[in-house]
């Protein structure tokens, strides 16, 4: 008795065991095929993908796929004006050997007659000559589109790798201006700025800092978007019309610059 209750038990444990794997197993698939639509779209993001670079990502795939759909059409257009060669070829071919005449400019002598062997073979030598020339011309043609496209890429490639230097310096220019290096400035002025895109950043600044620190804020706060295209650019003031780029070593208080001042960045 003792031995059926003990074999009771453990088959009761058993079955207790196997229908909490069920459950959690069952709520483990319900949960992954929740996210993984998620997952798949991380998985299709770069992990080194900086901000502002999708969109130029983007930009420079399809100029690259217009490239190729143009090289791909030209290849096309090459075959087919081949065919069309080889069949006026064949049509002059037959031409030729439904007549019995010497054509014009083949004839060397009216009085010295060929055989039609003859006439065939000078025939097939000079369509050979302007076959020859026609391939000769599709394959420089055909070398200078090779030739565009990797120079596109080329200049791409460089784009993209100025942009990623350019950020990678801006990002670094950010750091100088977080806000745990805020708390020992002395003698405190806030500065307003209008962005190219129409959006307003200020930042605290001491007096005595150059225009310079002026310029590396600005810099560091063009890293997304168009702003990033931004190479060089200006900061001006409206009233009274003054741009102050062009006195990096000038100090803030020497600009005449307050608190109550608003600068316009635009680009150059």
């Amino acid at each position: 008795k003792k031995i059926v209750e003990t074999l009771d038990n453990m088959f009761l444990i058993l079955c207790q065991f196997f229908f909490l794997t069920f459950v959690v197993l069952g709520s483990f698939t319900y949960i992954y095929e929740k996210i993984r639509p998620l997952l798949q779209r991380r998985a299709a993001i770069p992990l080194s993908q900086e901000p502002g670079q999708e969109l130029n990502t983007v930009r420079d795939i399809q100029q690259t796929q217009q490239v190729e759909a143009s090289a791909r059409q030209y290849l096309i257009d090459q075959q087919k004006k081949e065919e069309q060669l080889n069949r006026m070829r064949e049509d002059f071919r037959n031409y030729q050997q439904s007549q019995y005449g010497t054509p014009h400019h083949l004839q060397e002598d009216d009085k010295q007659p060929r055989t039609q062997l003859e006439i065939d073979r000078m025939i097939r030598e000079e369509q050979d000559r302007a076959f020859a020339l026609s391939l000769e011309q599709d394959r420089k043609r055909e070398l200078s589109a090779i030739e565009q496209k990797n120079q596109l890429e080329k200049k791409l490639r460089e784009e993209s790798r100025l942009r990623e230097s350019r950020l990678q310096n801006r990002l670094k220019k950010a750091d100088i201006f977080s806000q745990d290096r805020l708390l020992s400035i002395n003698d405190p002025i806030v500065i307003h700025f209008r962005l190219p895109n129409g959006n307003r950043i200020s930042q605290t600044f001491e007096k005595s800092h150059s225009i310079q620190m002026l310029v590396d804020f600005v810099d560091s706060n063009l890293t997304s978007g168009t702003l990033l295209e931004i190479e060089k650019f200006k900061i001006m003031s409206q009233f009274p019309k003054r741009e102050y780029t062009t006195e990096p070593s000038m100090s803030l208080s020497e600009a005449q610059l307050t608190s109550k001042t608003l600068l316009f960045v635009e680009s150059i």
